[in-house]
């Protein structure tokens, strides 16, 4: 086999299911991490680090010096659609750095700060929510969205990751 037929290294892609799976739509982002694991040797093109908490925390910066990239996979209450893709940029904060649960964006800041480097290019995929009690079960529409989102992952991660940016490049966030 010639060097040039060798596939290219995969990308390793770190993969943030931020929730709570005893609380209702907040499950949404631990369930697509165990659907991605379940799936990941589908999608050769990447190396996936699959990662399930409850809140990103300020240690969590030192799991993003590997990656040369990042998923961010969350409920979002306050989301006017089902599901959302957007890029992530460090935004630092103040005040964020006083508690120990983080935004995306501020745990990218600290990266930047701490790591005197950029972070790697960083997306979330938000998933709208309609009960995060504790207790509730995951919501109808909370499904829908789960299956949404497994078809844009789907897409996504067999087409390699200049999709992502050719498909924002076009706007600021796709709606799905």
């Amino acid at each position: 086999m010639k060097q040039s037929e060798y596939p290219p290294e995969p990308f390793r892609l770190l993969c943030y299911g931020i929730g709570n799976l005893c609380r209702g739509d907040d499950a949404q982002g631990p369930l697509l991490v165990r659907w991605l694991e379940q799936k990941q040797e589908d999608f050769p093109l990447f190396r996936l680090q699959l990662e399930e908490p409850f809140q990103l925390q300020p240690e969590d910066v030192y799991d993003l010096k590997d990656a040369d990239g990042i998923l961010f996979m969350d409920a979002d209450a306050q989301l006017s659609r089902a599901i959302q893709l957007q890029p992530v940029t460090a935004l630092p904060c103040q005040s964020a750095f006083f508690t120990h649960a983080l935004p995306p964006g501020h745990l990218l800041a600290l990266y930047r700060q701490l790591m005197k480097t950029p972070p790697p290019p960083a997306y979330l995929l938000s998933l709208s929510t309609n009960d995060i009690s504790l207790g509730s079960s995951l919501s109808a529409q909370a499904e829908t969205n789960i299956s949404s989102a497994m078809r844009l992952l789907s897409r996504l991660m067999t087409t390699g990751f200049a999709t992502w940016e050719t498909l924002l490049q076009e706007k600021t966030s796709a709606v799905f």
